[in-house]
């Protein structure tokens, strides 16, 4: 899919480097090693390490977490994580992409996804008849973990190596990263927790801002899109909605972000808004900082909507059965602050969705991981 118009490149996402924390081992570890403080990666423990000093893991929360986040911590895992944990998709979307010029492009998607070693994706442009018009994948090679494809119209197959295919590349990476957090966020039990806190968010109006601007705390603010929850429906705005959520702040090393190169690692900071009744996401907003402001370049806010058991339609949906996921995703980029934002030191998205998702029926979200095979050119 390397088109002068990218699917790819409206999903940005953004890197960030884990932050410090107060000097200190875990209980009862005697004299702190060189490098463990809580909150960090550790190489001396091997692995990230929650603010209570302790290995992050999944699904445990770190000593010291307020009774409130712990249990919309609880209400949210326990409502979206099933018995199975899901490792792949292979799932088609009716997808419509907003240009930085203002025009639109709808197409029929097809994505395939394994959370295997650095995670394989397959995408794909599809004809009125389901059939592939082009398609690109990032999967396994014999002599390292990961490379790259475009298979043409034509069905040849094109290497995406050296620097003129470094922009699919980064495509490709920045689609395994939605992928992969896109299945965490319907699995939350999964995500490595090192803080958690729950967050209160208000509208304000600020002098020169507008009424869209939600507050968490007393400053850190976000202005978000002038849009209806709704699309064409103007009764509610995203504003609004949000304001009514309540908030569960995560900072994980588990989620991706946009133009990760595989193998890359680092923790991130994570505000979900959660409906107050069903604990389900209806936001998640990913910022490059794991402390402090919320203000990071980069940063993302995804809209979560209409979520349902795949597969389970036409059943009971508080059935346990089929697997939790939105019908419509939509995603907003960052834009730059400007005046009186700026001095808000604000978090400023864009007015308009970049990309917008509406998964199909007929795919498969669970059961047994697909093969590698699904991940490279046919033979």
């Amino acid at each position: 899919m390397h088109t002068s118009r990218s699917l790819w490149a409206t999903l940005a996402l953004i890197s960030l480097a884990p932050a410090a924390h107060t000097q200190g081992g875990g209980r009862g570890d005697g004299p702190a090693l060189p490098d463990v403080v809580p909150g960090t990666h550790s190489q001396a423990r091997g692995g990230w390490l929650a603010v209570d000093g302790q290995p992050a893991a999944p699904g445990r929360v770190p000593e010291g977490t307020s009774d409130e986040a712990r249990q919309r911590f609880g209400e949210l895992a326990g409502r979206l994580t099933s018995a199975e944990a899901v490792r792949s998709f292979a799932l088609r979307f009716d997808v419509e992409i907003r240009t930085d010029s203002g025009s639109n492009e709808a197409r029929k998607t097809e994505l395939r996804y394994l959370d295997q070693d650095d995670g394989y994706v397959y995408g794909a442009f599809l004809n009125a008849d389901g059939s592939v018009k082009q398609a690109q994948m990032r999967g396994p090679k014999p002599e390292g973990p990961t490379a790259y494809w475009q298979v043409l119209k034509d069905g040849s197959v094109l290497s995406l190596i050296g620097k003129d295919y470094s922009e699919s590349r980064d495509e490709l990476d920045g689609w395994a990263a939605l992928c992969h957090d896109l299945l965490l966020i319907q699995q939350p039990a999964r995500l490595r927790l090192m803080r958690m806190e729950a967050r209160r968010a208000r509208l304000a109006t600020p002098a020169g801002v507008g009424a869209r601007t939600l507050v968490f705390g007393e400053d850190d603010a976000v202005v978000l899109p002038d849009e209806p929850l709704v699309p064409g429906d103007r009764s509610t705005s995203i504003a609004q909605r949000a304001a009514q959520l309540v908030w569960l702040e995560i900072v994980t090393p588990d989620v991706r972000v946009w133009r990760e190169a595989p193998g890359e690692s680092a923790a991130r900071r994570v505000l979900l808004g959660l409906d107050p009744a069903l604990a389900l996401p209806e936001f998640a907003l990913i910022t490059g900082r794991t402390e402090g402001p919320l203000v990071a370049p980069g940063a993302a806010l995804m809209q979560l909507s209409d979520w349902h058991r795949y597969g389970n339609e036409s059943a009971d949906p508080n059935a346990a059965t089929g697997h939790w996921l939105p019908r419509e995703t939509r995603l907003f980029e960052l834009r730059e602050a400007l005046g009186a934002e700026r001095e808000l030191n604000a978090l400023a998205f864009k007015n308009r969705a970049s990309i917008h998702l509406f998964v199909l029926p007929g795919g498969t979200l669970g059961g047994p991981p697909l093969p590698i095979e699904s991940f490279r050119p046919a033979k």
